[in-house]
């Protein structure tokens, strides 16, 4: 089973990821490698899609459908979720667990 080994820095642990088998999710991840990521489906889906990001932050997958619904996640997933898109290279905005910079807040 193709899948990803993940981090989780919340409790010291590595997690086994498993990703979807169809290539269309493996020609996604792919393409959002390096990229900033501006909104949680697309941190959702580079991550492996609601059952990878609801077993990595130990969240149930209704809950992660609720953070893609309400584009936003929970403050207490920033570690576990940032540190996952570092380790495949990604980024995404603070602004999507409600942190905002100076400028942000100003604009």
């Amino acid at each position: 089973m193709a899948g990803k080994l993940i981090h989780n820095l919340q409790t010291s642990q590595f997690h086994f990821v498993p990703l979807d088998n169809s290539r269309n999710v493996s020609k996604l991840i792919g393409a959002m490698k390096h990229k900033h990521l501006r909104t949680t489906a697309q941190v959702i889906a580079a991550l492996g899609g609601k059952r990878a990001v609801a077993d990595l932050t130990g969240r149930s997958w209704s809950a992660v459908w609720n953070w893609e619904d309400r584009k936003a996640f929970p403050p207490n997933t920033y570690a576990i979720i940032k540190g996952a898109l570092q380790a495949n290279g990604m980024a995404a905005p603070d602004s999507l667990w409600g942190m905002f910079t100076a400028s942000e807040l100003a604009s």
